[in-house]
């Protein structure tokens, strides 16, 4: 029983964790959002900002997150973040 305690204590810190990741998602959300606002449509894609944040990420040591995984959820957050600036810039006329 104790085994089942224990794991009922973990699998509820991970929903606390997973919780977290939402709210830190749609914050960062948010504010590509914000930014969108401070931009001009032919301004959206900014390659240069993504490399920034690839390479700063790629400094990071990780224990349980290889690289290439960290960096196809950052590709995933990108991609979101662009539509929403679209849409938002699209919304703005």
């Amino acid at each position: 029983m104790v085994e089942n305690s224990n794991l009922s204590i973990l699998r509820a810190r991970i929903d606390e964790i997973d919780n977290k990741i939402i709210e830190l998602l749609e914050t960062r959300l948010e504010m590509s959002v914000k930014i969108a606002h401070n931009k001009d449509k032919n301004s959206i894609y900014c390659p240069k900002r993504e490399e920034e944040i690839i390479n700063r990420l790629n400094h990071k040591l990780l224990k349980y997150l290889d690289k290439a995984t960290l960096i196809k959820i950052y590709q995933e957050i990108f991609s979101r973040s662009k539509d929403l600036q679209e849409d938002a810039l699209k919304n703005k006329k």
